[in-house]
């Protein structure tokens, strides 16, 4: 799967790291309601100082704050679609519940949007699928820039998002 890398988000986000810093692979962002996303993918786990210059750089490109980053790493130059989503979920359900899982639906053909299924032992996905859903949150453009792809995120059980 090939990454999207934002050239002027890059360039921004490459500022405000040293040389040595971490590479690359896939760099997104998105704005709604007044809040930015963007999801980064790099060769190891960045630091909290990276994250923060990642949000710092995403919200000066984007013209919003706050910036929330999904901070994604695979160690292969191409890396897992599943694992990648993974980890994004993971992330996003931060806080939402107690022990959302994730597993991708098999495509129904080559066009077929990616579907992330999310299941939970309470409420937990349905409300974290409905949350990522909202046009008012950004951080499923984001994630949908980077994969160049159409992805809905959707409750295992009732398959609506």
């Amino acid at each position: 799967m090939r990454l999207v890398v934002a050239p002027e988000l890059a360039a921004a986000v490459s500022a405000g790291w040293p040389a040595e810093g971490p590479l690359v692979r896939g760099l997104a962002a998105a704005a709604a309601g007044g809040r930015g996303a963007c999801v980064v993918v790099t060769d190891r786990p960045l630091s909290e100082a990276e994250v923060a210059a990642v949000a710092g750089a995403a919200g000066t490109v984007l013209g919003v704050g706050p910036v929330e980053v999904a901070a994604l790493h695979a160690p292969s130059a191409d890396p897992d679609p599943g694992d990648l989503l993974r980890q994004w979920v993971n992330q996003a359900a931060q806080g939402s519940g107690r022990g959302v899982q994730v597993r991708l639906a098999e495509p129904a053909d080559a066009g077929a949007p990616l579907r992330v299924l999310v299941e939970a032992i309470d409420s937990s996905a349905r409300e974290l699928a409905q949350r990522l859903a909202s046009p008012w949150e950004p951080a499923l453009p984001a994630l949908r820039s980077l994969l160049d792809a159409e992805v809905t995120v959707e409750d295992a059980e009732t398959h609506q998002p």
